[in-house]
């Protein structure tokens, strides 16, 4: 049975798909499940100020609960600021899926207002100066790609051959071009016998024929594969499951908790990651990965040093995280409880 009260809804809906909007998505159609009223303005849309216009005309002084991303600049803070003056909402969740928020928040007079109102974090390693309400709900994988996680271990390939994986958007602080060199010299200083696969929309053509060079120029005889980026499930759960073992060697100043270690997880993988927001929940050292620094020769070493670890423990290691902390039924239930409550 549907709960009776309105939810307003501020959210970035897709397009662009990002780890944000398409959490955004994801949330806000459970929530569309399960309340009878639910009002969203698409804080991408063209028509945004119109939107925004139209929303506080109909919802005046409306005193019903708003489910908000977290503002990271003065433009979405004044937008929060006058909802809350118009709407007069009973209760505002802001939803953190950005470390600059943190940044943001440190001003004093931006701070005063938001510590009012309630905070929804992705990882305890991203609550810096926590509101006096404030919960952890660190982020699941889309229904339709969870259906095909449970894969049974025997039809995975599990050959001598090391199937590593760069699956994110080519943006140069993700990490892509270091652990191209990474590979380079993995192939000079050791005999071990990978593939990688690297996946993700480009942000413009000089980046990719920069990459297409230097693929050219190390000479990795087909080991490199460069693929274009998919939203089909079934697509992406192709790729996991060919796949051992994800490297996200990220310096973005904009990271939070990135999705794909979540999938990682979900599909059985191993994972090398930078110790950044909720990446350092998701790796436990010699169980399903390592932490890696953003440089060539300790990814390089790390690379080597997981090749050892046996790949059926670590496919058990990692779901059964998956299936304990990150589960959809286990976001779901989180989400219920503070909405509903």
């Amino acid at each position: 049975m549907k709960n009776k009260e309105q939810i307003l809804s501020l959210l970035r809906m897709p397009p662009p798909n990002t780890g944000m909007t398409i959490m955004n998505k994801l949330t806000i159609d459970y929530i569309k499940l399960n309340f009878q009223k639910v009002d969203l303005v698409n804080l991408n849309s063209k028509f945004l100020i119109l939107n925004l216009f139209i929303f506080l005309l109909k919802n005046l002084n409306s005193k019903t609960v708003l489910y908000t991303s977290a503002p990271v600049n003065l433009f979405g803070f004044y937008i929060v600021v006058l909802i809350n003056f118009v709407i007069r909402p009973r209760k505002i969740f802001l939803h953190i899926h950005n470390r600059s928020y943190n940044i943001f928040k440190s001003k004093k007079i931006v701070s005063r207002v938001l510590n009012q109102m309630n905070e929804i974090y992705l990882s305890k390693f991203l609550v810096d100066v926590p509101s006096k309400n404030y919960f952890i709900i660190p982020n699941t994988i889309r229904p339709d790609l969870e259906k095909y996680s449970c894969v049974n271990l025997d039809k995975r390939d599990s050959g001598k051959t090391l199937r590593i994986l760069f699956l994110s958007n080519f943006i140069k602080s993700k990490g892509y071009l270091v652990l191209l060199q990474s590979l380079h010299l993995l192939s000079q200083k050791s005999n071990l016998n990978f593939t990688c696969d690297f996946i993700g929309a480009w942000n413009n053509k000089n980046d990719k024929n920069e990459f297409k060079t230097l693929v050219k120029k190390f000479d990795f005889s087909g080991k490199i594969r460069l693929l274009n980026k998919t939203s089909s499930a079934e697509n992406i759960s192709n790729i996991y499951i060919n796949s051992d073992l994800l490297v996200l060697p990220t310096k973005y100043k904009h990271e939070a908790f990135p999705v794909v270690t979540i999938e990682a997880l979900a599909f059985g993988l191993g994972i090398l990651g930078t110790r950044v927001g909720g990446i350092n929940e998701v790796i436990k050292e010699g169980k399903n990965g390592f932490f890696i620094s953003a440089n060539e020769e300790d990814i390089c070493d790390k690379i080597i040093k997981f090749s050892r670890l046996n790949k059926k423990e670590v496919y058990k290691f990692s779901t059964k995280l998956y299936a304990n902390k990150y589960s959809n039924k286990i976001y779901f239930d989180n989400f219920k409880k503070i909405l509903f409550e």
